[in-house]
């Protein structure tokens, strides 16, 4: 803290959007005692590279962080992620700087992404937004239309691109229903799938088999457009595909093109590949396509839970001390610190 005037100010912690209401979440309440709380005009690089000038901490939900931001933050000191991922964050400029990357440890949005995902696969199963929009629209007369597009669950097969938190949960949620579950995971063993009731096999198998196909494997290098034209004609005409990962894991106009031919039943889709959204993106004009807009793992009970976490990283670093959830761990050499 710094005084002028014989007035303590606080140090100052930026939120780039309103993640969680200000005067409703009581770990931000607790945070004030430490800091003024501020939310950012905008999230444009423009706007953040100005507002980011005098912060202290940098909180962040979907906003790209550059290095131009990084480096406008002169008294920055820590940069926390209310999520998993930290794909919009440049970590390498943050280290550079000597700054504290943080996000919210594996596993507490997990229950809140899986639930989604298969809120959306039933959602493709029973027809639902057409089901819901038609009899608004027509009436009861349309009960012998759609029953024909509804299927079943129970039987079905199950494939899951990534094993991890989630795509266990995933894999337990689809065994309660009677799938099959196959799992695509380098990264894991046999015995670990087999503990969640899934098989592991290669991609072109999953792919080949599966009348669903779940994306929940991290945003890489090797995962981006992993899922692309010549991987999308391998999948059944009668299958679905489900991504609430990472908009790039799917080459998006392989995508549209898949769905515009029907080559693929549907797809349901809570991220993208450009976020936001722009209004022309085709994927919004489809009628055998349910999106959302990027809230698989925003629920109500998740956002208090990981404000709690990551108000407690910042309180640590305002403090002196090294955050608990640091991803670049890296910055602490720079640091002069083990």
């Amino acid at each position: 803290m710094s005084s002028r005037g014989g007035v303590v100010e606080k140090p100052l912690v930026l939120l780039t959007e309103p993640y969680v209401e200000v005067t409703d979440a009581k770990p931000l309440e607790r945070l004030k005692e430490y800091a003024e709380v501020r939310v950012a005009r905008g999230t444009s690089e423009e706007v953040l590279a100005q507002e980011v000038k005098d912060a202290t901490a940098l909180i962040v939900r979907l906003a790209k962080i550059t290095r131009r931001i990084i480096e406008s933050g002169k008294a920055l000191r820590v940069i926390s992620r209310t999520g998993v991922g930290v794909d919009n964050i440049d970590v390498d400029a943050a280290t550079e700087r000597g700054i504290f990357v943080c996000n919210i440890p594996t596993g507490v949005n997990s229950d809140a992404v899986a639930e989604h995902t298969f809120c959306l696969i039933l959602a493709l199963a029973k027809n639902l937004i057409e089901a819901d929009s038609r009899f608004r629209a027509e009436g009861w007369a349309i009960r012998d239309q759609l029953w024909v597009r509804n299927i079943d669950l129970y039987g079905k097969v199950i494939g899951i691109i990534g094993l991890g938190a989630i795509g266990s949960r995933v894999a337990r949620i689809a065994r309660a229903f009677g799938m099959t579950v196959l799992a695509y995971d380098p990264y894991i063993s046999a015995e670990k799938a087999e503990s969640v009731g899934a098989r592991l096999v290669d991609l072109d198998t999953l792919l080949r088999e599966s009348d669903f196909v779940t994306i929940h494997c991290p945003l890489t290098k090797e995962t981006e457009n992993l899922i692309d034209e010549k991987r999308i004609r391998l999948m059944k005409r009668t299958a679905f595909l489900i991504n609430c990962a990472r908009g790039p894991i799917v080459k998006e106009s392989a995508l549209v093109e898949a769905l515009e031919k029907n080559m693929i039943a549907g797809a349901a889709l809570d991220v993208f590949a450009v976020e936001p959204v722009r209004p022309d993106n085709p994927l919004l004009k489809l009628k055998n396509v349910i999106v959302t807009p990027h809230i698989a793992g925003m629920t109500y009970d998740v956002r208090v839970k990981s404000m709690e976490i990551l108000v407690n990283d910042v309180i640590r670093v305002l403090k002196g001390e090294i955050p608990e959830n640091l991803v670049n761990r890296e910055v602490l050499k720079r640091l002069g610190q083990k």
